[in-house]
């Protein structure tokens, strides 16, 4: 698998998707503890992304995670903006200017992201936040690199798995 420019571009656009697909199951839940506003945030933030992305036309996956890290801080309200922001914005940075990335470096990028999420928000793992979410690939950087990212793969694919292909750049 070649994880390039191209493999960012899409991972980002199953992202979004599923970002829309799950607005009204997000605002539920964030009904119970928030403003029930979190689906729509994150939707108009990820629909941002994919339209930057298609303008900019970034060259290395780095330079799409960057781009989708100052989208998400500047469109998305609320704590998720600058907490997905920051995640996507050390990813890019652990990922650097490489047009493409090998499995231990999506590896370490993985790991930045949650580190970068417990940096702005203050929480830790086992505190029922979204960094027991993050905190899997961050377990898995001890064995062999190439093991620790299919395990992450596998864990990250999950709720991607049911859809279907998109193409990019998408269909306005």
């Amino acid at each position: 698998m070649v994880l390039d420019v191209k493999w960012a571009l899409r991972w980002l656009t199953l992202c979004a998707q599923a970002m829309a697909e799950n607005r009204v199951w997000l605002i539920e839940l964030d009904r119970a503890i928030g403003d029930s506003d979190h689906g729509e945030n994150m939707d108009r933030g990820f629909q941002a992304v994919l339209e930057k992305l298609a303008e900019a036309q970034p060259e290395t996956p780095g330079a799409a995670l960057k781009l989708t890290a100052m989208t998400l801080m500047s469109k998305v309200g609320g704590a998720a903006g600058p907490l997905y922001g920051t995640a996507f914005l050390r990813a890019s940075t652990a990922l650097g200017d490489a047009a493409e990335i090998d499995p231990g470096r999506l590896a370490d990028a993985l790991v930045a992201a949650r580190d970068g999420i417990v940096a702005r928000g203050k929480a830790e793992s086992g505190d029922k936040t979204m960094v027991d979410a993050w905190t899997p690939p961050r377990r898995l950087r001890r064995p062999p690199r190439r093991t620790a990212l299919a395990a992450s793969l596998e864990f990250w694919s999950q709720p991607l798995r049911r859809l279907r292909p998109a193409p990019w750049p998408p269909s306005p």
